[in-house]
């Protein structure tokens, strides 16, 4: 409990020292001291407090409600020898581990008019004593590794940026620690984060360990939020034209491709992105699209390797927004030409208007200027995908 007392005072009255006397008041702080280590000889040592102060604070510390009314009790004689009085609007009571049991049993009375103070909630942060001081540099490297991080870790649980911005954000601190350890504001800040310096982390490490480490337990458990995270991730695989398993995918594929509001296949990305392999899953099968032929996406890169990445990403997307995962889908059932764009419309059941897309247009050039297509047309095979690329590249 700690008091903001109305005046300060030099004497002190015989009944103050019961504090002191009565060992059962208070908390004790106890040592075991190596005093001598070749004899193995111990000290123990112990102190005995009740009752700390700062200038015109005082703070009082008791174990339970009964002892901390004889803490008072004591207390009120002195202010009242003294003529002091106690603004209970200015007292506040800290319970640690509180009991569920006594809600409503958790305030005191102080002082002359027997002022009610009823113990502040764990949510209310409160200064003890009034004390502010500098703090070292170890002190706070502690400060940003286990708080700094930790609440911002909860509040950016779902966002996900670039690894520049995270250094942005985190700059002044990492300017403040700096300072604290009196480096100069321009030095690297793998020097801070060096265990020789203390261990700090800054918040890229920090928050793209987090996510990546809960996505692979969420991943790997059999729980509805691996059921949602899975069907987040197949919705990003339909969004580029993958044909197999994403998390088998290689980092040239995923991490170039930004999805928004997707936070499963951002995380993913970012882990493809730091060189993480994913073991095929169990149900890895289910992730496979059966097309027959090449698939959009290795045709594309096949047939085009002088086109810009640019153009060739926004066929592939374009062609998964209408449904168009093989190249075989284009072609006529004689394999003497492509589809129409009416044609790839009226399948969608969407309206031709306005020009032919750039992109269809690119598709369909693509597809008619390679000559082995027909070769894949074959009416009775079943849809193979594990064979499908290593064909195409015998072939061309």
């Amino acid at each position: 409990m700690s008091q903001d007392m109305a005046k300060a005072f030099d004497s002190k009255p015989q009944d103050q020292d019961h504090h002191d006397e009565d060992e059962s008041l208070g908390y004790s702080m106890e040592l075991e001291w190596l005093k001598n280590i070749p004899c193995n000889e111990r000290q123990k040592i112990s102190i005995q407090t009740a009752a700390s102060a700062y200038a015109d604070d005082t703070q009082w510390i008791a174990k339970n409600k009964d002892k901390a009314e004889k803490i008072v009790s004591i207390a009120n004689k002195f202010f009242d020898i003294n003529d002091i009085k106690i603004n209970g609007k200015k007292s506040e009571i800290i319970i640690v581990n509180p009991k569920e049991s006594n809600k409503d049993d958790r305030s005191l009375k102080i002082g002359k008019n027997k002022d009610k103070v009823i113990a502040n909630k764990g949510s209310v942060p409160i200064r003890i004593l009034g004390v502010r001081k500098h703090i070292t540099h170890a002190q706070a490297i502690y400060i940003v590794n286990t708080i700094l991080l930790p609440r911002l870790e909860y509040r950016l649980k779902i966002t996900i940026w670039e690894d520049g911005k995270y250094e942005e954000i985190f700059r002044p601190v990492m300017k403040e620690v700096k300072y604290k350890t009196r480096l100069p504001s321009n030095c690297h800040d793998n020097i801070l984060l060096h265990s020789a310096q203390g261990k700090l982390k800054n918040l890229w490490r920090n928050q793209v360990g987090a996510q990546i480490t809960e996505f692979l337990v969420t991943l790997n458990s059999k729980s509805k939020q691996a059921d949602i995270l899975k069907m987040r991730l197949k919705k990003a695989q339909l969004k580029l034209n993958i044909t197999t398993c994403i998390l088998l995918m290689e980092p040239d594929v995923t991490v170039p491709n930004k999805i928004q509001n997707n936070y499963a296949y951002n995380v993913m990305r970012k882990a493809h992105d730091y060189l993480f392999k994913f073991q095929p899953l169990a149900e890895s099968e289910e992730w496979e699209i059966q097309i027959i032929g090449p698939s959009i996406r290795n045709f594309v890169y096949q047939q085009a390797p002088k086109m810009c990445k640019k153009d060739k990403e926004l066929i592939i997307r374009k062609a998964a927004a209408f449904s168009i995962h093989g190249v075989l889908q284009l072609v006529t059932q004689d394999a003497s030409g492509t589809l129409t764009w009416l044609q790839i419309c009226d399948i969608n059941k969407r309206p031709a208007r306005g020009r032919i897309p750039r992109w269809f247009t690119l598709l369909r050039n693509l597809i008619q200027n390679a000559h082995d297509l027909e070769n894949y047309y074959i009416t009775s095979a079943k849809p193979n995908n594990k064979k499908r690329d290593s064909d195409i590249n015998e072939k061309n």
